[in-house]
Order: C-alpha cells, then structure tokens, then sequence
C-alpha cells in the first residue's frame, strides 16, 4: 500500500512485475482512516 503522494505509474509496474501487490490509499492522517482505496486491478 502506497500513501501520501500519488505512486509514479512506472513504480506501480515494476513492483507488479515483481509480483507484489500494490494499491493506493487516501484520507486524512488526523483521522487515521483511510477514505479511499484503488482496488488493485484499477
């Protein structure tokens, strides 16, 4: 899982060439949840 700032699309298919999951979290880190997922196939 990557947070933060949005992950370099070149970054998400290398670490997918290495066969490891990757997706994309947002929300705010004063609540401690996270509002939004990528799911991994998007």
């Amino acid at each position: 899982m990557t947070a933060a700032a949005p992950i370099s699309p070149d970054t998400v298919e290398f670490v997918l060439g290495l066969g490891i999951p990757c997706c994309e979290a947002w929300g705010l880190s004063e609540t401690c949840a996270a509002a939004t997922m990528n799911a991994p196939d998007a």
